[in-house]
């Protein structure tokens, strides 16, 4: 995670999750990813061996899911302050925003679900869930009123421009 970013608290005994101002901008793809921080141990039970997913609504009112690729575990671990205080190990959730949830600039509700499947994938043997949180995806330029021509040829210049460049750089590499 890059130094600079925010995480957002996920408080699992009250089922609540800190919500960043907005989550992205319409249309956008893998733009903006967003980190939670989680108790890594929560009533016994190590997270860290489950599988977690983002269930969400975006504004257009189009149900999906994200499977968490990966926990960061060893960010956080667990340790003790100057006064002796234990602090729980956290574990860091990455949501990379992809464009079915910023489909429509709007209010996004989302939850974070941990579960484990039976050996036959078929029921769970554990789940929790989070209560629901509204994040925004904020308003971008609407493509649809654009020429395309224009947009096309627009495209078409900064291509020839990537292009350019890369050449001048081969030139002087060879």
């Amino acid at each position: 995670m890059p130094s600079d970013e925010r995480t957002f608290d996920v408080d699992l005994s009250k089922r609540e999750i800190s919500v960043p101002t907005f989550l992205s901008v319409s249309k956008d793809h893998r733009a903006e990813t967003v980190y939670f921080l989680v108790d890594r141990y929560y009533e016994y039970k190590d997270l860290a061996q489950t599988s977690c997913m983002i269930e969400y609504i975006n504004a257009a009112g189009e149900g999906g899911f994200y499977p968490v690729p990966f926990y960061d575990i060893s960010s956080y671990p667990r340790y003790f302050d100057e006064n002796e205080v234990a602090h729980e190990a956290k574990m860091l959730i990455p949501w990379c925003i992809e464009g079915d949830v910023t489909k429509a600039a709007g209010a996004v509700q989302f939850v974070l679900r941990f579960y484990e499947l039976d050996d036959a994938n078929e029921k769970f043997i554990y789940n929790i869930r989070t209560k629901v949180a509204t994040g925004q995806v904020l308003n971008g330029l609407d493509e649809s009123t654009i020429d395309a021509s224009i947009n096309n040829d627009f495209m078409s210049n900064i291509a020839q421009q990537i292009n350019a460049k890369l050449d001048s750089v081969e030139s002087t590499i060879y």
